[in-house]
């Protein structure tokens, strides 16, 4: 799947595609480039904008790659507590624990303690924090989650 570009006039919010300008080559051209405006007020403050493949809206910042874009709309409702923990096990971070915990426990007991203690929170404190792990890469996190699902 490839990114979908399409046209937007910041003036009056028209989007549409770029084949749909008014071209006009004597107009404000640029040797022999068409000047182009918007179809819908004129205006030729013209700029490029992105269709989010999951909502279908335009947006001139989306994330992903590879034709998965998504709006940061449609990025934030992907984030949960289990999606972003297993996300987060692709990208163990070293950590320093005590080596008591590290001799009684295994790697995955002390997960699923630590997931015990952090699914006490209030929902809105489990998500602030799952945000903030999002928000470090969210071009990786939206191409990891839309090839889980």
């Amino acid at each position: 799947m490839r990114k979908t570009y399409k046209a937007k006039c910041f003036k009056c919010g028209w989007i549409g595609d770029w084949s749909d300008l008014n071209k006009d080559y004597c107009d404000g051209g640029y040797r022999g480039e068409p000047h182009e405006t918007c179809p819908n007020c004129g205006d030729d403050d013209i700029g490029e904008v992105i269709e989010c493949r999951s909502c279908g809206g335009c947006f001139e910042d989306v994330y992903g790659s590879n034709g998965l874009e998504i709006c940061e709309d449609c990025l934030n409702k992907l984030i949960n507590t289990r999606t972003v923990a297993e996300y987060g096990e692709l990208n163990p971070e070293e950590v320093e624990i005590s080596g008591l915990w590290a001799k009684v426990y295994t790697p995955d007991e002390i997960n699923r303690i630590l997931m015990a203690d952090f699914m006490k929170l209030p929902d809105s404190k489990q998500y602030e924090y799952c945000k903030m792990y999002v928000d470090d890469d969210p071009h990786e996190f939206a191409d990891w989650v839309q090839t889980e699902e």
